[in-house]
């Protein structure tokens, strides 16, 4: 009785889980060419592979659908404790956190693969991985909700798939770009880093209004110190100059795509509705 009270309470952030996941999949898509679902359901590298499919959903179909199957039948076979404990509201919020930060990610990561980039700051300044972080997340809250074996073990096998896929990615990446990406991004997050970054740090040297935020060196009455530029602040300002160029052009292929995209449809609504008069002018 007691587990039946539990499962139907679950039911309704199990569904969340499940409808947020669900949507995120249909209109934010990303495809992964090392997914070995992706590649059986699109074809990619040969013929569609029953197996390939499988392996990948069984994972899951074990984390994910084993707690919807379990809330339906309102019963938890191979349960891992006797009796369930009060998890309710803690599995709630991290599915939440887990649906949020999927579609903070799969959203910078939308933007920064037209641009031809690697995605930096935010969640990928954490993780490289975040959605597939934000994914196993979703399947911990779904153990916690539904504490059992089948899910455990689907649990611990979607974080190992998620491992070998992102190596296959980062293999297939540095073989693309060179394996000097990872020093090249180091370097990168070093220096444009939104609070612990060189640009950040110095800012005082090239934003006009910051002048006086510059620090002063200990020991003094707290004034700034007045001394010509060295050759590191120089640089900072040269850096800084290119930042604000990279951004600016960035920013104008984006605006021009949209507008392209704009005029198109535009042109578009006009051929038809030139089709329509067309066809009905007599009436």
């Amino acid at each position: 009785m007691e587990w039946k009270l539990h499962l139907l309470r679950a039911r309704l952030p199990i569904v969340v889980a499940m409808a947020g996941n669900v949507a995120l999949l249909v209109f934010l898509p990303i495809p992964s060419e090392a997914s070995a679902l992706d590649r059986a359901l699109g074809g990619k590298g040969g013929p569609v592979q029953a197996l390939d499919v499988v392996l990948a959903a069984a994972p899951v179909g074990l984390a994910i659908g084993w707690p919807v199957l379990c809330s339906l039948r309102l019963t938890v076979p191979a349960a891992l404790v006797g009796s369930p404990r009060r998890s309710l509201c803690t599995a709630s919020v991290l599915i939440m956190l887990s649906i949020a930060g999927s579609v903070t990610a799969v959203l910078q990561l939308r933007e920064c693969i037209p641009a031809g980039r690697l995605c930096r700051g935010g969640l990928f300044e954490i993780s490289r991985h975040p959605i597939a972080v934000f994914a196993v997340l979703t399947a911990i809250s779904m153990l916690i909700l539904v504490p059992s074996v089948p899910n455990a073990i689907g649990t611990a096998w979607l974080a190992i798939h998620f491992d070998n896929t992102a190596r296959v990615e980062e293999a297939a990446l540095e073989a693309r770009v060179g394996s000097s990406i990872w020093r090249y991004q180091s370097v990168i997050n070093h220096v444009t880093a939104p609070v612990s970054g060189l640009l950040a740090k110095y800012s005082h040297l090239y934003k006009p209004g910051q002048e006086q935020a510059e620090p002063a060196e200990a020991g003094t009455e707290g004034t700034k110190d007045e001394a010509p530029l060295g050759e590191f602040g120089r640089l900072i300002l040269e850096v800084a100059e290119l930042w604000n160029e990279s951004k600016l052009l960035e920013k104008e292929k984006k605006d021009s795509k949209e507008s392209d995209q704009t005029e198109s449809l535009k042109q578009h609504s006009d051929m038809q509705a030139e089709a329509v008069k067309k066809k009905y002018a007599g009436l």
